[in-house]
């Protein structure tokens, strides 16, 4: 007698089984390539070009930033009708005049975007740029060229946070080195 092997209609099989092993599977892999993708055409993460020459200037950065601080310098970074505007200050209140002041503009997330911005004077202690920021989260960082700066070094820094609106106005500045 010979027994055949139907299939009831409903039932669950091996082929059933393969088939959601399958699907599955297909889509962690299909995630995982999507988010590397992703991943590889934005920000690198990279933030020095080389981790142990910056190491080893650490000492003499952090003594400059000791320095700057004795200073009580304030900067104000902010919006002029071109673009941005960089005012330096003494502790009393006079302007800083300087040889070369330069912004880095920086997205959070990724290098695509990063300008350097020439800084020109406009009088009083005043140095304006012209560009157009897109919406959203931005790094400015200052660096002022000055030699009558006291003590070994020359460059003064200063990094802000920038938010900026839809219009184009800045939301918020806030600054990052204090």
């Amino acid at each position: 007698m010979m027994t055949k092997n139907i299939e009831k209609q409903g039932e669950f099989t091996g082929r059933h089984m393969a088939i959601i092993m399958v699907a599955f599977f297909g889509v962690i892999i299909a995630v995982n390539l999507t988010m590397a993708t992703l991943a590889n055409r934005s920000w690198t993460g990279l933030v020095v070009k080389n981790s142990y020459v910056e190491s080893q200037r650490f000492n003499s950065v952090l003594q400059q930033s000791r320095e700057q601080a004795a200073l009580n310098w304030t900067g104000e970074f902010s919006q002029s009708a071109s673009g941005v505007k960089f005012e330096l200050r003494q502790a009393d209140g006079k302007f800083v005049e300087a040889e070369k002041i330069v912004v880095i503009l920086r997205r959070p997330a990724t290098e695509v975007l990063d300008q350097l911005i020439p800084l020109k004077p406009v009088g009083n202690g005043s140095y304006t740029g012209d560009v157009k920021l897109d919406s959203g989260a931005w790094s400015a960082e200052i660096r002022a060229d000055i030699s009558t700066k006291p003590k070994n070094s020359n460059r003064w820094q200063m990094i802000y946070n920038i938010y900026v609106k839809d219009d184009g106005s800045f939301a918020s500045v806030t600054n990052k080195t204090k």
